[in-house]
């Protein structure tokens, strides 16, 4: 099973098993070690892989509090997984991101961003390929007043990329 995260302010987390296609994922304060044990616990003895969305700085961003809560979040996860020994890899947003654009071509280009914070239609564009290339339901991804769920759709974006990049024997780092 791999367990895929997104540390950032609205984390989310995905465990997901390739082989018979199970998942369960959940938006989770990822700072609180007590609740990610209670998520995780019921699979730990099945997850061989996770993978940490790496926290990105910007500089000159007003988003200091979003910066700090994933840069300590992302600790937090480190060591949590550490202790289990269960092996982590790290992927910068950059590496991921492009893939799951509309207008991607699978060149598995190393892109940066622009500007520090994306766009919701950002977000959108990622959520429309998931449901399209991956057969997902746009309404696991959204709560009952149709938020969207961010950082379910990168965790899940992250467990795709991490799949498919390694099964094609490309390198994410």
């Amino acid at each position: 099973m791999l367990c895929a995260i997104d540390p950032g302010l609205t984390g989310g987390i995905v465990i997901y098993d390739f082989s018979n296609h199970f998942f369960t994922c959940s938006e989770i304060d990822t700072s609180s070690i007590p609740k990610l044990k209670t998520f995780v616990f019921p699979f730990l003895d099945k997850i061989n892989q996770v993978v940490i969305e790496k926290p990105l700085h910007i500089k000159g961003t007003s988003h200091i509090k979003s910066i700090m809560t994933a840069f300590m979040n992302f600790g937090k996860l480190l060591a949590f997984f550490e202790i289990h020994d269960i092996p982590i890899s790290i992927i910068p947003p950059q590496a991921w991101t492009p893939y799951f654009k509309k207008s991607y071509q699978k060149a598995y280009a190393y892109h940066s961003f622009d500007k520090g914070f994306e766009k919701l239609e950002q977000k959108e564009e990622r959520l429309a390929v998931l449901t399209q290339q991956y057969q997902l339901s746009d309404e696991l991804f959204r709560s009952k007043k149709g938020r969207l769920k961010d950082g379910i759709v990168d965790a899940f974006c992250l467990a795709f990329f991490f799949q498919e990049t390694y099964q094609n024997g490309l390198s994410v780092h």
